[in-house]
Formats: structure tokens, C-alpha cells, sequence
């Protein structure tokens, strides 16, 4: 007998069987059951459709819905509430991509949070995994627990810290300074009533549908401890690199904060991460003497002149760990150039005494 669905869970797939078979093991193995699948087959040309077809989960409606020409993710995801697919029982959404994985409990810890919490939103930890053809029991030996330790530790950075120092911009803050992997979040049906994914943009509509959501969540909690792995494999567009080398995304530009009214404060605050990180590419660039284009520099610099003492002293204090790890960066370089020239000087200076000492 087919449980009432509390959950619906949604995912977009296309041609990418191999991944897909293990997500579907996945959320069969949860722990939680009162949920509903629904599947997005978007106009597959390998084996995923045929797969799709045969998908039965135990006490699991599993819904299937197949294009016959491939559409933005975004298209896919509006597509479940246009047409009313998701069943009336359900108070809950949960996307996740066709290649992530997710551990038995993760359901069950975001659940029990948001019915906890009475929230609209609630998030977990996502971590990085280098993981190609690996099954989830397999990833744990794949796991950087450093790296985990630190997105912890970040997370509960941002949250904490940031409430105490930008109260009224901490939502902002979790936007842009945490890495909100879609599969970590579980938010109140009524949110996507309200708001749909952009259809225009197929890269970083994520990151965009946050933005858009802001003003209709009036609550949201952190929990650690619901741990989602993001699965690194050279196929998706983080891995690729898509969010800035291909220019895709809308967001983290001077552009697309100004479009959508951002005040300079807020703008200073979720630019400063990358104030940062173009600092560091100048300094190796002007270094090695090659050409940079330091735009971006100049136009927080100039924003920077415009922001109170106060706010910015703050931010210091904030981004305190990415203004170290710069710097340490910043000194590791020029320790390993130095040494590198040590050591080219005395391989030449080596040469030249054998040179002397044959001539005599």
C-alpha cells in the first residue's frame, strides 16, 4: 500500500543512467517513507528513458513525466507545479539532481528539523567528493573529513556569527557565503506556490532561485549534522567550472546586484569573498608580469570608499579566515618562488666551479 506523501521529492534526468540508477538506490534505502517521487525524464537520447520506464519503489509513488525535446532544468522543476503533479498531501519539496547521492537518514533529519523548527527552509551541510562510478557506500572512503570539518565550522560561522554581527542580513549572508547544495535543502511547499526557477537560465538557477525566495521565507534553520555529499565526477557544471569561465550564471556580478537593488552595504558584503579571491590571481599575475584585467578591483575599491568605518570593520572580523588563508597563500607563493631560485642559483653556480676547476 502506497503511503500519503508528506515530501515530494523531484528530479530531472538525462542521459546520465549510470549515476541516476544509484540515486534511485539511494532514496530507496531511505529510512523515511512518507514521500512521493517524481521523475523528469528530459528527452534522454541514451538508456535513461528505457531505466525510467522500470522504476518501481516499494510504498513509493514514483510519478514519471518524459519530454520529447530536452529543456532547461528549470523548465523541468516548474513543470511538477504548472501542471499540479505534485500530490495535495504534500507540504514539503525536495529537489535533487540526477547525480547526487544521499545518505539513508537525510530525509528523516530534514523532516524532523522543519516540523521541529516550524521553518520554511531548512539546510544541512554540503560537502565536496571527488567521486567517479562510486556507489554511496563507497563514497565514505572518498570523503575529506578536513574538508568537511571545515565547511562545518564555516557554516556554523556564517550562521552564528553572522546573526550577531548583520542581524538583518543574515539570510543574505547564508545566500552567498555557504555552499547551499540543492539536495541539502527541504522548503514549504507554499514557497514554490509563489516563486518558480528561472527558465531562461540553465546554469546557477540555484543560486538565482535563492535570491528570488528571500522575502517569502519569514524562517529558516541550519542543520549540521543532515551531511549531503556533492559528487565531483567531471560531468557537472561545477566541475566544469560553468559559474565563471563560461560566464552562464547572472549572479556574484556587479550587474546583477545592481539590476535587482541591492544597497552597497549588502552588495560590499557577498562581493567581498571575491574582492578577495581576484586579489590573490592580481598578485600572482603582476608578479609573473602577465596581463590582468583588474576591473572588478577597481569597482569594489571604489564601493569600498563609499561603506561606514563601522560595516567594514565588521566584515574583517567576518571574513577573517578568507583574509588568512589569503595571505598565507599570498606567503606560501613567494616562499616556494624564493626557494626556487635558491635552488636555480646554486645548480648555476655548481656548473660554473666544475667549468673553473676543469679549466685548471
Amino acid at each position: 500500500m502506497k503511503n500519503r506523501p508528506i515530501i515530494s521529492v523531484i528530479t530531472v534526468s538525462r542521459n546520465r543512467v549510470y549515476y541516476f540508477q544509484q540515486l534511485i538506490q539511494s532514496l530507496a534505502n531511505q529510512k523515511f517513507k512518507d514521500f512521493e517521487l517524481i521523475i523528469i525524464e528530459n528527452a534522454s537520447d541514451d538508456e535513461t528513458k528505457h531505466y525510467v520506464s522500470s522504476i518501481e519503489i516499494k510504498d513509493i509513488e514514483v510519478k514519471k513525466i518524459y519530454f520529447s525535446k530536452e529543456e532547461t532544468i528549470s523548465t523541468c522543476r516548474n513543470y511538477a507545479f504548472k501542471n499540479k503533479i505534485v500530490a495535495q498531501t504534500v507540504k514539503y519539496i525536495y529537489f535533487i539532481d540526477d547525480d547526487d547521492l544521499i545518505f539513508e537518514n537525510t530525509l528523516k533529519k530534514l523532516y524532523n528539523c522543519i516540523i521541529t523548527e516550524k521553518a520554511d527552509f531548512v539546510f544541512g551541510t554540503t560537502f565536496k567528493v571527488y567521486s567517479s562510478g562510486n556507489l554511496l557506500n563507497n563514497i565514505y572512503s572518498k570523503i575529506s573529513y578536513s574538508s568537511l570539518l571545515k565547511n562545518l565550522l564555516r557554516n556554523s560561522w556564517v550562521v552564528y556569527v553572522g546573526k550577531v554581527l548583520f542581524p538583518s542580513k543574515q539570510w543574505l549572508l547564508i545566500r552567498h557565503c555557504i555552499l547551499l547544495g540543492i539536495h541539502s535543502i527541504l522548503l514549504d511547499k507554499k514557497i514554490l506556490e509563489l516563486n518558480r526557477f528561472d527558465e531562461l537560465v540553465n546554469y546557477g538557477e540555484d543560486s538565482l532561485f535563492w535570491y528570488k525566495i528571500s522575502s517569502d521565507i519569514k524562517k529558516y534553520k541550519s542543520l549540521p549534522t543532515a551531511i549531503v555529499p556533492y559528487r565531483l565526477h567531471g560531468d557537472n557544471t561545477f566541475d566544469q567550472h560553468n559559474y565563471i569561465n563560461k560566464n552562464k550564471c547572472l549572479v556574484n556580478t556587479f550587474e546583477f546586484y545592481e539590476k535587482n537593488n541591492y544597497s552597497k552595504e549588502e552588495k560590499y558584503l557577498v562581493l567581498y569573498i571575491k574582492y578577495l579571491q581576484e586579489r590573490y590571481i592580481q598578485f600572482e599575475n603582476n608578479f609573473m608580469h602577465n596581463k590582468f584585467d583588474n576591473s572588478f578591483i577597481i569597482k569594489f575599491q571604489q564601493l569600498s570608499e563609499t561603506i561606514n568605518f563601522k560595516i567594514k570593520l565588521k566584515a574583517c572580523f567576518f571574513f577573517i579566515f578568507p583574509i588568512v588563508i589569503r595571505y598565507a597563500k599570498i606567503c606560501k607563493y613567494l616562499i616556494n618562488y624564493y626557494l626556487r631560485n635558491i635552488v636555480t642559483m646554486n645548480e648555476k653556480f655548481e656548473i660554473n666551479l666544475i667549468k673553473n676547476i676543469r679549466l685548471k
